[in-house]
């Protein structure tokens, strides 16, 4: 046996979506949108302070590798009397010696544009400390530490950080 009809609410077919579908859709795909907008914007924030670092770590490593070239004797002359400029590789064209323990800026191009326009710098301050590191050991050894910071581009904060090294006859 079949139900009759209900007269107040009757059978019609569904053609389409109702507003509050509709609606609840969009607000879900607004949130979504949002989210993955945000994760996208953190993405490129963290990726953007990596190259910063990186390049901070680069430029110290590069005054770290000039250093070691030098003769433990040269080395020895500016743990001996820290107003002593060491004369860097970069040096032949412009004036950035290294004294011990004072800060030199260098400045560092990070991007450029397609017709070589600089986009981005880094200043990245290096600062050399030598010690006479032989005590006890038996061997002439000079320690070298060079200290660094940079701004982060993202957070507009002063980091630092630091490496070392020794050189030894």
């Amino acid at each position: 046996m079949q139900r009759p009809e209900n007269p107040v609410f009757p059978k019609r077919r569904r053609a389409g979506f109702s507003i509050a579908e509709v609606l609840i859709a969009l607000m879900i795909l607004a949130v979504m949108a949002a989210a993955i907008g945000s994760a996208c914007l953190f993405a490129r924030r963290s990726a953007e302070a990596a190259v910063a670092e990186n390049t901070a770590l680069n430029t110290a490593q590069a005054y770290m590798e000039q250093l070691k070239t030098f003769t433990y004797s040269a080395l020895m002359a500016s743990v001996n009397d820290p107003t002593v400029p060491l004369q860097t590789m970069s040096s032949l064209t412009a004036t950035d010696y290294l004294t011990q323990n004072a800060w030199l800026t260098k400045t560092v191009v990070m991007r450029r544009d397609a017709s070589g326009n600089v986009l981005q710098r880094l200043n990245v301050d290096i600062k050399p400390v030598l010690s006479d590191a032989s005590s006890g050991t038996g061997r002439d050894i000079v320690g070298i530490q060079i200290f660094y910071r940079w701004t982060d581009p993202v957070t507009k904060t002063l980091r630092s950080a630091s490496i070392r090294s020794a050189k030894s006859i």
